[in-house]
């Protein structure tokens, strides 16, 4: 596997530190750096041009949204991986349709982490097990708003 370059974002200094020594101990980046979360986000990823941003998604922060439009504005290239603490099935759906490419609970383990940066560096989607129900979910759901229903075959 070819090196990654990976930004973590998080207003918990503890929270960087410990995934930035997970990732160092588990995958081979070419570059890990921090910043906030928020615009100060943006601002480093502009400035450092990560491949992956590892962004912890504040709860109930409303300009989330309007951030990962900036990132994607600014960044192009930059695909996100939102953590949450919140298993939110709402959340996950309106982050995927924001264009995150990865979705992971605090809850998950380390391999689950590893495998999000590798998924998402390869080009994939990652999404949590809490993500995956949500949108397979969401699928379902759709099927039958549109007027899906059962065919009644006869013998």
């Amino acid at each position: 596997m070819s090196t990654i370059r990976v930004q973590v974002s998080s207003d918990f200094v503890l929270l960087r530190a410990g995934l930035q020594a997970l990732l160092a101990n588990c995958l081979p980046p070419e570059m890990i750096s921090e910043s906030n979360a928020g615009y100060a986000a943006v601002e480093n990823a502009r400035r450092v041009q990560p491949d992956i941003l590892l962004l912890d998604i504040p709860q109930d922060d409303p300009r989330i949204f309007a951030m990962i439009e900036e990132l994607k504005t600014q960044v192009p290239s930059l695909s996100i991986i939102a953590l949450t603490e919140m298993e939110d099935r709402a959340l996950a759906i309106r982050l995927l349709r924001a264009g995150v490419k990865g979705y992971l609970s605090h809850r998950e383990s380390i391999a689950e982490l590893t495998q999000a940066v590798e998924t998402v560096a390869r080009g994939d989607v990652f999404l949590c097990p809490s993500a995956s129900s949500a949108l397979l979910d969401e699928y379902r759901g759709q099927g039958r708003a549109r007027g899906a229903h059962r065919v009644k075959v006869e013998n």
